[in-house]
């Protein structure tokens, strides 16, 4: 069904530049080296006033690595005094008791800091920067010094999604605020090599709905998946959008890209170009995907398609249409394989081998 109105991107992510100090296995925008073409400050500055009269609540600025960008901070400030929340994500590397103070003065509400293991050397092997765990614990720890609320982000993957209860308890133990956890997105580096199965993408949403309530006194633990309404009923009466790719939430990358999702690598246009406002209304793309009678296969046809929608960005990582059928869903298995295969989309090579990580995995799994 069509949306009768234009939604407000109420979330945001603002990648500020691609340049990154780590080489994640699992990063959607293949961070490395900046672009040679990322908007400038007052650039910057000026998307910043856009988004806040669209009418955007939360902006996330991230990367690559957003504190290698030398005017983050002025960024960030400027979207505090634009009354908009501010989150930003790292890896931890530049966090020290300064920085962490600075990001008290300028407004930042929460930081997520990045951690995918409980085991110092798994972590540092997905992030691929040695003693990285111990810098991510220490910038934890210097954040909630300064009285800044923490996000431990947690990406579940084939070898990593088991640790569960343990991400718990080492959050608690560095006293974070949440563990947020984001659905695996085979769109980043590792493409689908790295992707849970429909039946472990279950298992592993239902443990964390069960862990929800067992430490929701003590811990929030929050989880960035479209299918969260079809194990937890009162989401989906409460808010009826499922994935929010186009209609709550959207990316503009380093050079003024839009994307309808971060995970989701097919442009809309470019704020330079249009403005934000224009592109948010009117790119095809975003129009398409608030239209849900586009969804196709097992989507097209399930009863929870308003409050889910399946997750288009691993539709399209699958088999390069983005209105194709969940591959990962299992309220509602594939009830056909498209034609159009994976391979035909756009795929990158790993950078680093597989066999290790399943040598580590297995290693911790003892």
């Amino acid at each position: 069904m069509q949306m009768s109105y234009t939604p407000k991107p109420l979330y945001v992510i603002y990648d500020v530049t691609l340049a990154c100090n780590a080489s994640c296995i699992h990063c959607y925008s293949h961070a490395g080296k900046p672009l040679p073409n990322e908007l400038t400050t007052e650039e910057g500055h000026k998307l910043i006033d856009e988004l806040a009269d669209a009418g955007t609540l939360l902006l996330g600025f991230g990367g690559g690595e957003a504190l290698l960008r030398k005017d983050c901070f002025d960024f960030m400030q400027h979207a505090h005094d634009r009354k908009m929340l501010t989150n930003v994500a790292t890896n931890g590397i530049l966090v020290n008791q300064k920085t962490a103070r600075r990001l008290k003065e300028v407004g930042i509400q929460a930081v997520t800091v990045s951690i995918d293991s409980t085991q110092p050397a798994l972590h540092d092997y997905i992030r691929q920067v040695p003693q990285l765990f111990q810098k991510a614990c220490d910038a934890v720890k210097c954040l909630k010094d300064e009285g800044i609320k923490v996000l431990i982000g947690f990406t579940p993957m084939s070898h990593n999604y088991k640790e569960r209860e343990e991400i718990v308890r080492m959050a608690l133990d560095l006293h974070a605020d949440t563990v947020n956890v984001s659905e695996y997105v085979p769109t980043g580096r590792f493409g689908t090599t790295i992707a849970l199965t429909a039946d472990e993408l279950k298992e592993t949403m239902a443990a964390w709905v069960q862990l929800e309530k067992k430490y929701r006194d003590r811990i929030r633990i929050t989880w960035h998946d479209c299918r969260a309404a079809i194990l937890i009923p009162e989401i989906g009466s409460a808010a009826k959008t499922g994935c929010g790719a186009g209609r709550t939430t959207c990316r503009i990358a380093a050079d003024g890209t839009l994307y309808s999702c971060p995970l989701l690598p097919i442009p809309c246009g470019n704020v330079r170009e249009r403005g934000f406002r224009y592109l948010w209304e009117n790119a095809p793309l975003m129009l398409g995907l608030r239209d849900r009678s586009n969804l196709k296969n097992n989507c097209g046809c399930c009863d929870k398609k308003e409050v889910c929608g399946g997750c288009r960005a691993v539709a399209y990582a699958n088999y390069g249409d983005l209105f194709e059928g969940d591959p990962e869903c299992w309220y509602k298995p594939m009830e056909y394989i498209p034609a159009a295969a994976a391979a035909e989309t756009k795929s990158h090579e790993p950078l680093i081998q597989i066999e290790p990580l399943r040598r580590l995995s297995e290693k911790n799994d003892k």
